[in-house]
Order: structure tokens, then C-alpha cells, then sequence
């Protein structure tokens, strides 16, 4: 096993210093993340110049697509903690051999995964979209399938530099494809630059066109950054090595599963909210709108998190791994404070941003909206803390929590006393919010609590994140 220098003793760094490197490391996946929201954006944006019908059509398809590929893509996800880890201990091999494997694993998942999409336009249509919606989202899905590999190994490399504590490479290769995603959508969509006018169907191999070419550069990225040299990812055949495997698939499955839980109770809700009309299911849109913004900060919190506690369980320091999760859920928990505030607040301010000037046409989607986000507030809190501490949970491997959490708290707890409020008790679409606050915060205190009992006490050399 070859061995780098590394941090050993049972202590932990001062609080400061551990939330300077907390902010260091979340900073730049917070601008990934947004830059991944950017492309979503500028696709959306091309494609609503064509028509309402293709903005519907290829918006239904994305919300469909990602909570397929949430439970592939989550799987993935635990090989950023397995990377942290063992550069904790110093192991090299041990790193580059969990990157090695999750590259297989995408390997094997991206067949599954790519037929569940190219599936997916009958199921749009078995739920009901009228035909020239269902029909134009096949037309993008059935682009849009021959990206998913990229998309995966890409997730790999990502957490693999990642639990190395170097995210910003990813930073600056995916705002590079906003830039290439705005010009392929005007090349393949509309037919600019000598390429054919594909209309729908366009925006789908424009992702294709950008996933591949940020694939490819990571690729080189790594390859010829002498910094990864010693770990020689790309170096000879990839041999399959069967406990890491088991590792990424043990810990990865009920994070697919969660994502998959939580993506999927928020389009059920979506889906009984609009059964109380446009202006509530337009209001519900806004809200939520607001909320990604904010769950974006947050979701980069739970990465870090996630690599500051494997990285300091990788090294025995149980004291330093229990510190790094507190104080990430702690800054998720302010940092949402903060939004909710600013919510509370202004929420006509905010909503106009999306509704523009008050007028008697948007009256009542105001009203529903400024009675929503004053709950999106109350939400707000408890959705950062489940979502960094469950990150939290990933950096000693124990997953299945935030699985059987969100399973109780979302669907059981949440969405049943959401369906209760807003029907027989009659408070409408405001009803399905209360019920997914409370669903939130009782997901929020359980991971929380579970974090701290695990590492309460935990000498040096033992622990949760030990392989079983």
C-alpha cells in the first residue's frame, strides 16, 4: 500500500479552522451545482421560444428524467466518501481503486439507466399528458438517453477529485459547458451555425453534445494534471476488485433510494396541489422555484461534509469526524435561517420576480403564494439540516437512516397529514406545505440525533465507518 503524509491523533482542528476549510470545500461545489442548474436553465430558455407546448413537454420530461436517474446517480454518490476516507488513511491505491470501481459500476448502471429513460415517453403519456406533449418529450428523451454514460463516469471523476479535497476543476469544467450548452441549443435547436434545425429533439443532443465534451475533459483534466499521477486512475486494465465493489453498492443503493423518495414526494405534492387550480399549482411553482435556489447551498454543504468527516474517520480521528459533521449541519441550519428570514419578509418581492407587475389576472396566485412561502420559510430550516446531516451520515457509511427517514417523514408522516389539511380539513394547497414541513423537521431531527449518538464517544480506531 503505497502512503502519503496525512493528520493522525484523536483531536479536532478548532472550530474556526474547521469551518474555513468547510466553507473552502463547499464553495466551489455550490458554483457546480448552480452551474448545473444554469444548464437546465439556458435548455429550458431555447426551447420556450419554440412554444408553450415544447416548454411543457421538455420541463415534464427533466422532472421525470432526474427522478430516474436520482436512484443510478445516487449510487454513485458513495464513492466520494470511500475516496475521502482512504485519503485520510493516506492509502493512494485504496483511493484510485474506488474511483476504478465506481467507474465499473457507472458502466453496468448506464445500460439500466438508459432504457428506463428511453421508456420514459410512455409513461408520460400513461399519465395522462396530452399527445403532443408526451409525443415531444420522447422526441427529447430519446436524444437526451445517449448522454446518460457520460453523465455517470462524469459523477465518479467529480466525487473522486472531490474526496481529494480538489472540487474546483469541476467548478470551471461545468460553467465552461453552460457556455457550450447555450450555443449547441442555438446550433441543434434552431439550426444556427450550418447545423440542421431539430427543434425538441435538439436540446436533447445538445446535452449529449455537452456531457460528452465535459466527460472528455475531465478526462484529460485528470490525466495530465501531475497532481493525479500517483493515483494512475487511467493506467492499465480495471480489474475488478469485489469488497470495494460491495462497498459502493452497500452504501450507495439507499442513497439512490432517498433521492429517488425525496424528488418524488415533492412531484406528488405538485401534482394534488394542482387539483386546487392554476393559481395554486402556480404559486406552488414559485415556491419551489425558491427553495431549489437555496437547496443548492445547502446540497454543497452535505458534500463537504461528507469528505470532512470520511476524510477524518479515514484517519481515526473520531473527535475531528464528529466536529466536522456538527458544524456542517449547524452552518446548513444558519445559512437557511437566513434565507428564511429574508422569505418571511418579502415573500410579495419574491414572487414578483417570477409574476412580474401586480395585477388583477395574478391576484389570487399572489395570495396563495405569499401564505405558501411564509411556510417555505419554517421549511427552509428543517430541509438544510436533514440535507447536510445526512451527508454527514454518507462520511461513516451509514446510509440507510436517511432512507428510512425520508420514507416516515416525507411519504408516511408528510405527505399523508398534507393530504389530511388540505382535504377534509379544507386548507387547500397550503395544506400539502404544512404537511411536508412537518415531514422535513422530523426527517431533520432524526439524522441529526442518529449523527451525534453514532459519534458520541467513539474511540480512536473503532466506528460506524469501519467495513463490516
Amino acid at each position: 500500500m503505497i502512503s502519503i503524509d496525512r493528520t493522525a491523533g484523536p483531536t479536532a482542528d478548532p472550530p474556526i479552522a474547521e469551518l474555513r476549510a468547510l466553507g473552502l470545500m463547499a464553495l466551489p461545489i455550490a458554483l457546480a451545482n448552480l452551474a448545473e442548474m444554469a444548464m437546465m436553465v439556458t435548455g429550458l430558455a431555447g426551447v420556450g421560444r419554440l412554444g408553450e407546448t415544447e416548454l411543457a413537454a421538455v420541463g415534464f420530461a427533466g422532472n421525470m428524467l432526474w427522478t430516474w436517474m436520482f436512484v443510478t446517480m445516487g449510487v454513485l454518490f458513495s464513492v466520494g466518501g470511500l475516496v475521502a476516507e482512504a485519503h485520510g488513511t493516506g492509502a493512494v491505491d485504496a483511493a484510485a481503486r474506488a474511483a476504478r470501481q465506481g467507474l465499473v459500476v457507472a458502466a453496468v448502471l448506464s445500460p439500466i439507466a438508459m432504457l428506463g429513460v428511453w421508456e420514459l415517453g410512455p409513461v408520460i403519456a400513461w399519465l395522462g399528458q396530452p399527445p403532443a406533449v408526451s409525443n415531444l418529450a420522447s422526441d427529447y428523451l430519446r436524444a437526451f438517453v445517449w448522454s446518460v454514460p457520460a453523465i455517470l463516469w462524469f459523477i465518479v471523476l467529480q466525487r473522486f477529485v472531490s474526496g481529494l479535497f480538489r472540487p474546483r476543476v469541476v467548478t470551471f469544467i461545468l460553467w465552461g459547458g453552460v457556455g457550450l450548452n447555450v450555443l449547441a441549443v442555438q446550433a441543434l435547436v434552431f439550426g444556427r451555425f450550418g447545423m440542421p434545425a431539430l427543434g425538441v429533439a435538439g436540446a436533447g443532443w445538445a446535452a449529449v453534445v455537452v456531457c460528452w465534451s465535459e466527460l472528455f475533459v475531465f478526462i484529460a483534466a485528470i490525466a495530465f494534471d501531475p497532481r493525479y499521477r500517483t493515483y494512475r486512475l487511467f493506467a492499465g486494465p480495471f480489474d475488478l476488485h469485489w469488497p470495494t465493489l460491495a462497498d459502493i453498492l452497500r452504501i450507495g443503493w439507499p442513497i439512490g433510494a432517498a433521492l429517488a423518495l425525496e424528488s418524488s414526494v415533492f412531484a406528488a405534492a405538485g401534482a394534488l396541489v394542482g387539483r386546487f387550480g392554476t393559481a395554486a399549482l402556480a404559486a406552488h411553482q414559485i415556491a419551489i422555484s425558491l427553495s431549489s435556489i437555496s437547496y443548492m447551498i445547502t446540497m454543497a454543504l452535505s458534500q463537504a461534509a461528507t469528505y470532512r468527516v470520511a476524510h477524518a474517520a479515514g484517519a481515526d480521528r473520531p473527535a475531528a469526524a464528529r466536529q466536522s459533521g456538527l458544524i456542517a449541519i449547524g452552518a446548513g441550519a444558519c445559512f437557511m435561517l437566513a434565507s428564511a428570514i429574508v422569505i418571511w419578509i418579502m415573500p410579495d418581492v419574491l414572487s414578483g420576480f417570477f409574476l412580474g407587475t401586480a395585477t388583477v389576472s395574478n391576484e389570487e396566485t399572489r395570495m396563495v403564494a405569499r401564505t405558501l412561502l411564509r411556510v417555505l420559510a419554517i421549511f427552509q430550516v428543517a430541509d438544510g439540516v436533514q440535507c447536510v446531516a445526512g451527508g454527514a451520515l454518507r462520511g461513516i457509511r451509514d446510509t440507510r437512516p436517511a432512507l428510512i427517514g425520508g420514507f416516515v417523514g416525507y411519504w408516511v408522516i408528510g405527505l399523508s397529514l398534507g393530504c389530511a389539511l388540505a382535504f377534509p380539513v379544507g386548507l387547500g394547497a397550503v395544506g400539502i406545505w404544512w404537511g411536508l414541513a412537518l415531514g422535513l423537521w422530523v426527517v431533520a431531527v432524526y439524522l441529526t440525533v442518529r449523527f451525534a449518538r453514532l459519534m458520541n464517544r467513539t474511540p480512536a480506531g473503532e466506528g460506524p465507518w469501519r467495513p463490516r
